[in-house]
């Protein structure tokens, strides 16, 4: 659900920045969030592509792709806009090291 809902926004957000005659391409891929696991093994799983422009199904699928490895209950992605473009940020919620102890 929240994967549809991010793809959602997305969905409504690029053509208005489209149409205010921003450039619509990916100037930089970044990651948040990561505490153990490393940010090019989560860069691995990305397809969206800077000097690209931005494409909805790639995050999409790139979220996807990050949610398979098993490292993440949570995975979003988020937009920065910058003078030449935008950043795409994908923001991870690690799932804990250790789940329960039983004694």
């Amino acid at each position: 659900m929240r994967v549809l809902s991010l793809f959602l926004a997305l969905l409504l957000y690029v053509p208005f920045v489209v149409r205010q005659g921003v450039a619509a391409g990916v100037v930089g891929v970044e990651v948040s969030g990561n505490q153990r696991v490393e940010e090019s093994t989560i860069l691995l799983q990305v397809g969206s592509l800077v000097g690209k422009p931005l494409d909805l199904v790639k995050i999409s699928n790139d979220i996807k792709e990050i949610y398979r490895t098993g490292y993440f209950d949570e995975v979003a992605a988020k937009i920065k806009e910058v003078g030449d473009g935008q950043i795409l940020i994908f923001e991870v919620l690690e799932k804990p090291a250790l789940r329960s102890i039983l004694l």
